[in-house]
């Protein structure tokens, strides 16, 4: 695709495993009340798949990637702002939305930087399991912040959308090896003080299965926490790099990371982030310091 005559772009990727869900993602595009948006799929080692037919007015290219997830996140972000696009919206190809995603995301961009909308919960087989979870915390044009993202994630590449220029210069864009690519990559933009506005009145259908690492909601158990706990390691580690208040956090988590193969420790450990865990909570937000539980 040369250089773009539209200003709006969806972009998502496509990976061994999700061919299951490849109807309902192009079947929610095809319902999306907006026209003239365009397609940009990055395609991380998929082969022999049949894409579905989309509608006529939506321009579709699919570009192959390879290496990391972060990696391969960056090359979806850099391809799109190559190609001179001044909005992005970003999707995931296992999840579908609402028919009026695009076209209320994109009026909202007219005015904010960074839009993030609801989540409804939904199964495998896409049965809906909670409708409008995140607004059972958060009310409509609530600002999200980055104090709010230091301990937790709402804001996945499924459920967000932002201006081009929000993108230059970001380190998550440059360098990086984020587990929640996601998470980092907003952090990120938060901290260069960008502003993101959360919105209920449109949602992505949030798919939750076994392979979901980030699923929701997350499971407090031993397998789970242990996951949590590498996934703020990292996160922390490379946030440090980006503002210094959060090397203390990264000193936490790798304290309770040395600690995690003391029997005892664990089974206490664990016991406190269930009996203080919130219900309707975000990504990571359950796993605590263990400071944070009164445990040394």
């Amino acid at each position: 695709m040369s250089k773009q005559e539209r200003e709006l772009v969806v972009i998502g990727t496509l990976y061994p495993g999700i061919e299951n869900y490849l109807n309902d993602y192009v079947a929610s595009l095809n319902r999306q009340t907006a026209r003239n948006f365009d397609v940009l799929l990055a395609n991380d080692g998929l082969y022999k798949f049949n894409l579905p037919s989309l509608r006529r007015d939506i321009r579709c290219t699919v570009t192959a990637v390879g290496g990391s997830i972060s990696s391969n996140r960056r090359q979806s972000i850099r391809h799109a702002l190559a190609l001179g696009y001044d909005k992005i919206i970003f999707t995931d190809c296992d999840d579908a939305f609402d028919s009026n995603r695009i076209s209320l995301v994109n009026e909202l961009l007219e005015t904010t930087e960074i839009v993030v909308n609801d989540l409804d919960l939904i199964d495998e087989g896409g049965s809906l399991s909670v409708a409008n979870y995140l607004s059972q915390r958060f009310g409509e044009a609530a600002t999200i912040s980055e104090q709010l993202l230091r301990n937790a994630n709402l804001m996945g590449l499924s459920n967000t959308a932002a201006k081009a220029r929000v993108f230059q210069d970001l380190p998550a864009l440059h360098h990086g090896e984020a587990i929640a690519f996601d998470w980092y990559l907003w952090s990120c933009a938060l901290h260069e003080g960008f502003q993101a506005l959360f919105t209920s009145k449109t949602s992505t259908h949030y798919r939750v299965y076994a392979d979901n690492i980030a699923g929701m909601p997350q499971v407090l158990d031993e397998d789970k926490i242990h996951t949590g706990i590498k996934v703020k390691c990292r996160h922390y580690r490379l946030m440090s790099d980006v503002a210094g208040e959060y090397a203390c956090l990264h000193h936490d988590f790798e304290a309770a990371k040395l600690k995690w193969n003391d029997q005892d420790w664990r089974e206490e450990y664990v016991s406190r982030l269930k009996a203080t865990a919130v219900e309707v909570h975000l990504w990571w937000e359950n796993i605590r310091t263990p400071a944070e539980v009164g445990l040394t």
